[in-house]
């Protein structure tokens, strides 16, 4: 089976949405549950990009693997060239409580899903690699694991003056509320035990890729377990296409029931 469209109420955002499902081999002659791994996309994508043959090519990927989980391209909201799945600063969307609220409970009421954070997986290229990691972080009790590839991991806010982009998702440049969606401060949060389980990949030339090893730098010293991966390769759908085999695998392995 490929992936099948399915359409939900966002009475976050007052719309309908639409998702791609993937759902593993005998799910229809099984009465059990699976995990869940949501797969994220990056500035101006969609739910579609990961399967798009001149972006994503997750297709051929999934004919050569049989995946043990249910597969989910999620879209991010929609607004302007990206939202990061984050709630805006400028109130512009609340895009985190969409895909964190409406989005995971449509799915957990209308498919056979494992209905609790070990349950569920993130992951993500670029800003949607970023999104992966932040939700799982400020949502511990939804999510229990996180993927990134080629990942933008701090955000630091906008010009106040200007209201760019980076000020209307993250607020002041420096200021409570981008520093409570950075990954580098959020995992300051836990334990060992508590932090959700967390694979992070860039390419070698990826000019986010300083923003990753800040991020890895900061789990070692906080004595946090996590995966940490570089390979030759930039910022570019060539690399994260290849990549996204070693997610699925990742999330094979740590998902459970997989």
């Amino acid at each position: 089976m490929t992936f099948q469209p399915f359409v939900f109420k966002s009475t976050t955002l007052d719309s309908r949405r639409v998702g791609l499902i993937h759902l593993p081999a005998g799910y229809a002659d099984s009465d059990r549950r699976y995990p869940v791994l949501y797969l994220l996309h990056g500035m101006t994508g969609s739910e579609w990009t990961w399967w798009l043959p001149e972006k994503g090519n997750i297709v051929p990927t999934l004919a050569a693997k049989d995946l043990p989980y249910i597969l989910v391209l999620a879209g991010d909201g929609m607004l302007d060239d990206g939202t990061y799945y984050m709630d805006w600063f400028d109130g512009s969307g609340k895009f985190e409580q969409h895909f964190v609220n409406d989005l995971v409970d449509y799915l957990d009421a209308t498919f056979r899903t494992i209905a609790s954070p070990e349950g569920r997986a993130l992951g993500g290229n670029s800003t949607g690699g970023y999104a992966a990691v932040a939700l799982a972080l400020r949502n511990p009790t939804r999510f229990g694991a996180a993927a990134s590839t080629g990942a933008p991991m701090s955000p630091q806010g906008g010009d106040e003056a200007l209201k760019d982009r980076a000020y209307r998702v993250f607020g002041p440049k420096g200021g409570e509320y981008a520093r409570e969606r950075n990954p580098v401060f959020l995992v300051e949060r836990f334990t060992a035990d508590t932090l959700p389980r967390l694979f992070l990949d860039s390419g070698d030339t990826d000019p986010t890729r300083p923003q990753t090893e800040a991020l890895h730098q900061k789990l070692g010293e906080l004595g946090l377990p996590h995966e940490f991966t570089v390979n030759p390769g930039g910022h570019e759908w060539k690399y994260w296409s290849a990549k996204a085999s070693d997610i699925l695998d990742w999330a094979a392995r740590i998902l459970p029931g997989a």
